[in-house]
């Protein structure tokens, strides 16, 4: 697909992900935190595999509705997610808690996420093997959600947590 076209496909569905971020922060405030960003990993897990066969068709308008229903998902799951980790961490650690916390799932989330999809893209053929390694992340990412265990309408003052 040319490349102008993937970067407005691309930059129109950046703006879903804005839109659902909004609704994952608003929805986590309704519903709990725990729970917003549950939907949206169940989102992204049911998505993977449909999403991936829509980007293999190389049709561009595929392309952006699987990235744009992508961004459902990935809204969800990013809306609550500086309330939740504000609400884990007492006051007077709250900003080393998240930085450090936050670096470290980057480090080991993110740093390495491009290179296992690409083995994976090489070692298969098939794009939907990075489908489910990223199935297999929301599933894992569950796991820490629900263990952290839902912060919604905890104080945040200092002397609240003890």
């Amino acid at each position: 697909m040319p490349t102008p076209q993937i970067l407005l496909a691309t930059t129109l569905a950046s703006f879903g992900w804005l839109i659902f971020t909004l609704v994952g922060g608003w929805l986590s405030d309704r519903i709990g935190r725990v729970k917003t960003f549950l939907i949206g990993y169940a989102i992204v897990f049911a998505w993977m595999i449909p999403m991936f066969a829509l980007i293999d068709t190389k049709d561009i308008m595929l392309y952006g509705v699987a990235l744009f229903v992508l961004t459902i998902g990935l809204g969800l799951s990013y809306g609550p997610m500086s309330a939740m980790y504000a609400e884990m961490f007492p006051a007077n650690v709250r900003y080393s808690g998240i930085s450090i916390g936050y670096a470290f799932g980057a480090i080991l989330g993110g740093a390495f996420a491009a290179t296992i999809a690409e083995y994976l893209l090489q070692t298969t053929g098939w794009t939907g093997s990075i489908g489910i390694y990223i199935m297999a992340l929301c599933v894992i990412s569950a796991v820490g959600v629900v263990r952290a265990k839902e912060t919604k309408g905890r104080p945040l003052g200092v002397s609240s947590h003890h």
